[in-house]
């Protein structure tokens, strides 16, 4: 088999195999959880975008494998307190904080 048959081969493989992580919740079962540990993050999509009064962008995104949404902040410059990132739809309201510190949360 020549070298390049062979790489194709593997890529077909790699294309081909299911991510190795499950998720471990569903919907508001994921409420309160890290989507990275979750394995939410994997294949999500972001659904929507708004800037941040300071600095940083908050993206809401969306797991079709945990079937639920989070927000992300990316970009965020730091500050002298805590984020508080507060999520509802309709009566549904979850809130969590996020560190101060610089970056992506």
């Amino acid at each position: 088999m020549k070298p390049t048959s062979l790489i194709a081969a593997a890529a077909l493989v790699l294309l081909a195999a299911p991510d190795a992580r499950a998720a471990s919740c569903s919907g508001r079962g994921c409420n309160g959880e890290d989507p990275v540990r979750a394995g939410c993050s994997a294949g999500a999509t972001v659904a929507d975008t708004a800037a941040m009064f300071t600095s940083g962008t908050a993206e809401l995104r969306w797991s079709p494998a945990c079937r639920t949404n989070w927000v992300r902040v990316v970009n965020y410059p730091g500050g002298q307190s805590a984020l508080r990132i507060t999520v509802w739809a309709g009566g549904d309201r979850v809130g969590f904080p996020a560190p101060g510190t610089p970056g992506t949360h």
